[in-house]
């Protein structure tokens, strides 16, 4: 299925910490899902210290999104996703 006004792609976001091209720093990711096709979007959405600032950007961007804990199998980089 291709993206279309009736099908918009669904944009999730990651909230990493310590990764390896922004260290020591909470890094937001958000990520096109359309079609089977996860596509990263360009830039980070957060760069900074803090947690609680990273989730207050993605609660801006779009408010209802879920939180989910990282999963056992993520990368050690991950501290949560947003759907």
């Amino acid at each position: 299925m291709t993206p279309t006004a009736d099908h918009p792609p669904l944009i999730t976001y990651v909230v990493y910490h310590n990764p390896t091209d922004f260290p020591a720093q909470y890094v937001v990711r958000g990520h096109a899902i359309a079609a089977g096709k996860v596509t990263p979007l360009e830039q980070p959405a957060y760069v900074g210290g803090s947690l609680q600032a990273a989730r207050d950007t993605i609660q801006k961007l779009d408010p209802g999104l879920i939180r989910l804990p990282r999963d056992e199998n993520d990368e050690p980089q991950i501290v949560e996703v947003w759907l």
